[in-house]
């Protein structure tokens, strides 16, 4: 049975869509809604690394942290925060890397292929440079835009390595 015009929002496919998109928000922006607000600030990482720690887990958790705000920072307008928090993940590449260059960590999926995870860890971080860029001048289109491909390179990276 088609439905008429007007009752298109009954279709299940719509329900989905905007249910995990409000989810999404409400959680974002309960988890990320009080993010840094002195913008000038010297930024420390929030997830200190602790002896024996997963430095790529401990990588994602600050990144998770920073975009996990986005959804919050497009609604108010400002997008600087997101800035903010992106340092805190690239401070924490440092790490990252070592630990791979020294086998203190191996990806669960295609640890032979560490020069391929590096390529795109390089790749990734230009991305939230780019991000970061775009919030720092509180541009949503181009905050939008960077975003996108941010989040492409999660799942390119995953896809291959997690």
């Amino acid at each position: 049975m088609k439905l008429p015009e007007t009752f298109h929002f009954l279709r299940l496919g719509w329900w989905m869509t905007h249910m995990a998109a409000i989810g999404a928000i409400a959680a974002l922006g309960f988890h990320f809604g009080s993010a840094h607000s002195g913008h000038g600030a010297e930024h420390k990482p929030a997830v200190a690394a602790a002896p024996g720690s997963n430095a790529v887990r401990d990588e994602m958790r600050l990144l998770e942290r920073a975009l996990g705000g986005g959804a919050a920072h497009f609604a108010s307008g400002d997008l600087r925060p997101i800035e903010h928090a992106l340092h805190e993940v690239h401070a924490a590449r440092e790490r990252t890397t070592e630990a791979i260059r020294s086998g203190g960590y191996r990806p669960p999926r295609n640890g032979d292929q560490l020069e391929r995870f590096l390529e795109l860890d390089k790749d990734f971080h230009t991305q939230l440079e780019a991000l970061a860029g775009a919030a720092a001048r509180n541009d949503p289109k181009e905050a939008g835009a960077a975003l996108g491909r941010v989040m492409q390179g999660c799942q390119g990276c995953h896809a291959e390595y997690r």
